[in-house]
């Protein structure tokens, strides 16, 4: 029996990222998703391999004026071969050797191993991180903060240092706050780790520390230079920061200000309650409890000043402040990150820790976690039907229904590599394997496109479209003008 039940606690989790895998597959190919957000990240994922200038995209030309997404160019290896499918895959591998590290660790622990494994399943795979890994815009780069944060926290808590320093480069190189991400949880671990050690050490010597001074100077040091680096990539124009001052400035009222300020604050509340209730059965345990509680909720307080800068430059709509994924996502990946630290390092130094309400705290973050996502974070989830889901989630084994979306599919598989398409925003997705982008960033493409696509109910009255010099042929369909260069020799599907 206790075979079968370890056996259970196993292949459930695998089973459930497999589905997320699937659904995400058919989130991206049921063209219900605005999935625009991923199909830059793929552009910039894999140009660079395939002659195009570093970090440049269809959308906002060269992206690194805006974020500092460098790990994107790394897992072009992946998104080359794979497409917009790579991302997901990378990310599921990621947490699936997550959940496989923590899970051949606890097998040398076998007192309350089964309450310490569900313990973790409710951060890693609950209903948060599934509602993030939506996400509103099909796929961000920060997605990875999770992953990566957690290994980071597991690897630091077994000290496991070689391995530390490869994942603090990784998620330094996701975007320009990931240093402030990154402090929080070496503080945080610094400080559980020195209160384990010596909790009669007063509050002064656990916090203010030459480990914890060296500490914040250093990741101080790494955010300057990640912000300094986009000034400098912007020249005199201004950043995205200066933009969000700006833009709060010229729109709304000091009432209206008022008001998304409180929503934010409440959101930011209730999401830490919610994060925080797993924490209560280890740190009654834990001495000096009221001092990691401290550095928890100090430097997630810190983490949502940043995103709440960030998301000014969408003021006065909130869903893209805090509730907006790779933001929501930051925050659950820091208190993801502290919880599996402390848990860990908790169990080496004390062996058996056991709580006698454990579940009832595991019971109750999952039910509040249910029931706040819907305000806590935006998404537009191909859920809308659960039998639809049911029946779609292998729909990329069937063509899509669309017949245009067929007829566009096989010309897109013509192409050569590299080939530029613009074309009306809902038919991108299906070029993903090239270099696709709508009409109203037409100027950003580089080169001649291979396709141009027009709606013809749109084509008198559109003030975006534009038709090109000689050279085209037409490939017929009843409903769009399809244009194709005529060198590149392609001909009408079959």
């Amino acid at each position: 029996m206790r075979k079968l039940r370890n056996l259970v606690l196993v292949l459930v989790p695998l089973l459930i990222l497999v589905l997320w895998f699937l659904l995400k597959v058919h989130q991206f190919q049921s063209f219900e998703v605005n999935f625009s957000d991923g199909l830059i990240a793929l552009q910039l994922s894999r140009g660079w391999l395939e002659g195009r200038p570093f970090l440049y995209d269809n959308y906002f030309g060269f992206h690194s004026r805006i974020h500092n997404y460098y790990i994107l160019p790394l897992t072009g290896f992946v998104t080359r071969s794979t497409g917009i499918y790579g991302f997901f895959i990378l990310y599921i591998g990621l947490l699936a050797l997550l959940l496989a590290n923590i899970f051949l660790w606890l097998k040398k622990y076998r007192s309350n191993r089964g309450q310490h494994w569900l313990s973790l399943l409710a951060f890693i795979i609950g209903p948060f991180t599934f509602f993030v890994y939506l996400d509103l815009y099909g796929w961000h780069p920060e997605q990875y903060f999770f992953p990566l944060t957690g290994l980071l926290a597991f690897n630091l808590a077994r000290r496991q240092w070689m391995w530390s320093v490869l994942l603090i480069i990784l998620i330094y190189s996701i975007k320009e706050t990931s240093a402030v991400l990154l402090c929080g949880l070496l503080l945080f671990a610094s400080t559980t780790d020195l209160v384990l050690k010596n909790p009669k050490a007063t509050w002064l010597k656990l916090l203010f520390n030459t480990r914890n001074i060296v500490i914040v100077l250093i990741c101080l040091l790494l955010f300057g230079a990640g912000m300094y680096l986009l000034s400098y990539m912007n020249g005199q124009e201004s950043d995205r920061v200066n933009q969000a001052f700006d833009h709060v400035r010229q729109s709304g009222s000091a009432i209206r200000f008022a008001i998304y300020l409180t929503e934010f604050l409440i959101a930011a509340t209730v999401f830490f309650m919610i994060g925080a209730i797993l924490f209560f059965p280890w740190l009654q345990k834990v001495p000096r409890q009221g001092l990691i509680w401290a550095v928890l909720g100090g430097y997630f307080l810190v983490l949502c000043f940043v995103f709440f800068v960030e998301g000014l430059l969408y003021y006065p709509q909130f869903y893209m402040s805090l509730p907006y994924p790779p933001r929501a996502g930051g925050l659950w990946a820091f208190l993801c990150g502290c919880y599996i630290f402390l848990l860990v390092r908790s169990i080496e130094y004390q062996n058996n820790v056991k709580s006698d309400n454990s579940y009832k705290y595991l019971l109750s973050s999952l039910v509040f976690q249910l029931a706040a996502y819907p305000f806590l974070i935006s998404h537009e989830a191909a859920v809308y039907n659960m039998d639809k889901v049911g029946r779609g989630i292998f729909s990329f084994f069937t063509p899509h229904p669309d017949p245009n979306v067929q007829q566009l599919t096989e010309l897109a598989d013509k192409l050569p590599e590299g080939s530029q398409v613009i074309a009306p925003y809902k038919y991108l997705p299906v070029f993903q394997r090239v270099y696709a982008s709508e009409w109203k960033h037409r100027h950003l493409v580089l080169g001649r496109p291979a396709i141009y696509i027009f709606e013809k109910s749109s084509l008198r009255n559109s003030s975006e479209y534009t038709l090109p010099e000689k050279g085209y042929q037409i490939i017929p369909n009843h409903n769009l003008l399809i244009l194709s260069d005529s060198t590149w020799n392609i001909r009408q599907p079959n």
